[in-house]
């Protein structure tokens, strides 16, 4: 591994339940030189001096730079990310959201040898799923089969696939500082999905998504992208991105908005059944109504997930 290259981590935060823990997982790595970048944007409680204190206090010398600022006002995601971009000076930049940590103290280490060893500009890997108090840990993601997409497919035939349902995962994906010269900062347009619109553009370029296949997070569940928080103006912003980004460059449009109408219904109704679930989580003849319920409303879904879970990822895919 090139030690003498400089890590940025970038961490947004917004009212993060435990951002001394993601914190900590930064400070954990063995990588030589971090800087660290964490940008607040205006949670209700926040204290610049705290932070920095704590980070003072249990750092140690490959913690080379600190930036702690806090947005004066509610920005969003975009131009909060925007704002960290604009502050790093590394050579390897990675984003780590206030809700999350680091899988384990290698990550970045193993992270910049798989950089050094693939010669990739844009690296993505997988994140381990816990829910919201990080102590129930729920498989990864991407699936099998994604990641056999990831691995297989050409830009176009990529870009086409994750149109719909996104799974280069802003929270395991790291980029070179050559992408932020070469793609500039993220569109804010949008105002809370910052991962999407970026990874698109860049594979209508024809630039390649590099798959690592080790989990690189440790991902909180309840933020503002998962099926808990599925908004009305998730959606809006999602069907902004749809409209800005995939129809105008989509071989078959009428096809392709089939596809993104339908995974709107399905997200919203899967939506519906997580809030009902948290409603009855102690009575388990509920929540088997329940589900058989969210499956019956959406057939021909909960066949293709069957068909990818048990035919296509166990016999197909080796």
């Amino acid at each position: 591994v090139n030690t003498e290259a400089l890590a940025s981590v970038l961490i947004p935060s917004y009212n993060s339940p435990d951002l001394t823990k993601t914190i900590q997982s930064v400070l954990e790595q063995d990588y030589a030189r971090i800087e660290i970048i964490l940008i607040d944007d205006c949670s209700v409680t926040f204290s610049s001096k705290d932070i920095e204190d704590y980070i003072n206090k249990n750092k140690a010398s490959n913690i080379v730079n600190c930036i702690i600022s806090r947005n004066d006002s509610n920005l969003g995601t975009v131009k909060t990310m925007n704002r960290a971009f604009k502050y790093a000076k590394g050579e390897y930049i990675f984003s780590l959201a206030g809700d999350d940590c680091f899988y384990d103290g290698q990550v970045i280490s193993d992270w910049v040898n798989e950089f050094e060893k693939s010669k990739a500009q844009l690296i993505t890997a997988k994140r381990a799923n816990y829910d919201f108090k990080m102590l129930q840990a729920n498989g990864t993601s991407p699936t099998k089969l994604q990641i056999h997409q990831l691995k297989k497919l050409d830009s176009y035939a990529l870009f086409e696939k994750i149109a719909v349902e996104n799974f280069v995962l802003g929270c395991c994906t790291a980029r070179k500082r050559e992408v932020l010269e070469e793609f500039g900062y993220l569109d804010e347009s949008y105002r809370m999905i910052d991962d999407h619109p970026f990874v698109l553009k860049y594979l209508r370029e024809g630039k390649s998504i590099h798959f690592f296949d080790r989990c690189v997070i440790k991902y909180r569940g309840g933020g503002v992208s998962s099926l808990e928080n599925c908004n009305l103006k998730y959606i809006e912003e999602s069907d902004m991105i749809f409209s800005k980004e995939v129809m105008p460059f989509a071989n078959n449009p009428k096809k392709i908005l089939k596809k993104y109408e339908a995974w709107k219904r399905h997200r919203r109704l899967l939506n519906n059944y997580l809030i009902k679930k948290s409603k009855y989580k102690h009575n388990k003849l509920m929540l088997f109504i329940l589900n058989i319920l969210v499956r019956a409303k959406m057939p021909l879904y909960t066949l293709k997930r069957i068909t990818e879970k048990f035919i296509i990822e166990r016999i197909l895919i080796k």
